[in-house]
């Protein structure tokens, strides 16, 4: 992280934070075929030059934490990144890597959760 930056973490379970103000958003959706195959489908959003004027907590742009960037460049990057991670995951023989790098990342371990389900709230520690 370059000298005077935010610190960057993953909040669990999809949202990406910079100085602990929500940036990004990840949703994953899966689905097993009827071949037996499973498809994912990853989306994310993320906040380059303005943020919404509300949240369950604190929002932040790219821009707001100082970055220039516009939206052409960051899917570019966005573009190598999966490429490199994809070529890590290697159809799932690279999982501990990729634990280990989410792990590096994670915020709020060790911290209390709560999981709001439709009929109920689950809470608990957040253990990686």
């Amino acid at each position: 992280m370059p000298a005077g930056a935010n610190p960057v973490s993953i909040k669990w379970p999809n949202d990406i934070l910079i100085a602990g103000k929500k940036c990004c958003g990840i949703l994953l959706e899966g689905e097993g075929l009827p071949d037996g195959h499973h498809a994912l489908v990853i989306g994310c959003g993320i906040n380059v030059a303005l943020a919404p004027d509300h949240g369950l907590y604190p929002v932040t742009s790219l821009q707001a934490e100082g970055a220039a960037v516009s939206p052409d460049e960051l899917f570019a990057h966005l573009f190598r990144s999966m490429a490199e991670a994809l070529n890590v995951w290697n159809r799932g023989d690279g999982i501990a890597e990729i634990i280990a790098q989410w792990r590096s990342a994670a915020g709020g371990i060790g911290q209390k959760i709560t999981v709001n389900l439709p009929d109920r709230s689950l809470s608990g520690r957040f253990k990686a």
